[in-house]
């Protein structure tokens, strides 16, 4: 078998060590980790056909697992920076690599993979790209699928805090619902730096979950031995899951997915946002809307579904207590749906209860995020 040899400069950006040696040598203790871990949520990796290292370096991952591949067993690998994917593509001739996107979809079907290894690939993603990516992996692996996914987890918080402003020019805390909290910084301040190593990013779990809420959490492992102390999740796509279905005008075919929608009101006006979307059964609606600017006044949002004239769903809650914090905390909206098949309509609006700090011609920005149903 041929040595792998990926160039340093390669090895420095995946691994921040750029010795051929350290490389060769991790195999080693990763693929048993790698097999405890899944022994430990009770799954044998022997048992996996098709299988996907998402966000695949330079091959770290398949190489660890290359002597003990079954017959049975195909492997790809896809990877978002140009020049890893085509050095696995010219170098590791049992994998087929693909260079993706940062932008989904991958170039894979539906329920292709029963196994989708993601080691600290969340970890280098802004809030607009966490949801959909966790989408696009739910739609690539079928039902009864595994997903083997890395987070840092809240011991990373302190520690990204503690980074200077002057080395990382953006840096932002999210809080979500009562308990979830998702942390990003960008050493280059740049949008193209997303999905590299010169962005990080930090989940707890009440925010993982919500990310992940698709999927069926079999075990968590906080500070595992993976990837400096990441917590490790392994997830399964139920196996009688329904697609995740987002708005039907955020699948334009060719560009970027839409991920938020903006209303705008003041005390005397509301321009609500209408979205449609085609359902299949799905039982839960989903949609994580910001309010700014940061004052004391009421907000109470209203969620209306509507299958033609039918009425589905109509409920409001109150966005937190009378304080809005500005556009970085989101709430946390969950309604259960009766079963329907179809085109439905979602209204997303808002109402002013009370508005101290406000005037009558004071706007209000409402973004309702990641509306999905599950």
């Amino acid at each position: 078998m041929k040595r792998p040899n990926p160039p340093a400069h390669l090895l420095q950006r995946i691994a921040n060590n750029p010795s051929a040696a350290a490389f060769v040598q991790s195999f080693e203790y990763l693929g048993p980790q790698i097999k405890g871990y899944l022994g430990d949520a009770g799954f044998d990796f022997a048992d996996f056909r098709n299988i996907l290292d998402f966000g695949c370096g330079v091959g770290r991952f398949p190489f660890t697992f290359q002597k003990e591949l079954k017959p049975h067993q195909r492997l790809w690998g896809c990877d978002v920076y140009e020049e890893c994917a085509r050095w696995c593509q010219e170098n590791i001739d049992f994998v087929e690599t693909a260079h993706c996107s940062i932008h989904p979809p991958l170039p894979y079907r539906d329920n292709q993979f029963d196994f989708i290894y993601a080691l600290s690939v969340f970890t280098h993603l802004n809030l607009d790209m966490q949801f959909l990516w966790a989408w696009e992996l739910y739609r690539v692996l079928e039902p009864g699928g595994v997903l083997f996914v890395t987070v840092c987890g809240p011991m990373f918080f302190p520690k990204l805090a503690a980074i200077p402003d002057s080395s990382a020019p953006i840096k932002r805390m999210y809080s979500f619902g009562v308990d979830g909290l998702f942390d990003f910084i960008s050493f280059s301040g740049k949008s193209e730096s997303e999905g590299q190593v010169e962005v990080a990013s930090a989940h707890n779990p009440d925010f993982f979950k919500k990310q992940f809420s698709a999927f069926e959490l079999v075990k968590w492992f906080p500070q595992s031995a993976l990837a400096g102390d990441q917590d490790l999740y392994i997830l399964r796509k139920p196996l009688r899951a329904t697609l995740i279905e987002r708005p039907l005008s955020a699948k334009a075919h060719g560009r970027p997915e839409t991920w938020s929608w903006r209303e705008t009101l003041n005390q005397r006006n509301s321009w609500p946002v209408r979205l449609e979307f085609h359902l299949n059964g799905q039982k839960t609606f989903r949609v994580y809307p910001t309010v700014g600017p940061a004052g004391l006044y009421g907000v109470e949002c209203h969620v209306e579904i509507k299958a033609g004239e039918r009425t589905l769903v109509s409920e409001k809650q109150r966005f937190n207590n009378g304080q809005v914090f500005g556009k970085a905390h989101h709430a946390a909206i969950e309604l259960p749906v009766p079963a329907y098949s179809g085109v439905v309509t979602v209204q997303l609006s808002n109402t002013i209860q009370f508005a101290p700090t406000l005037s009558a011609n004071d706007v209000i920005e409402i973004d309702w995020c990641f509306p999905n149903f599950t």
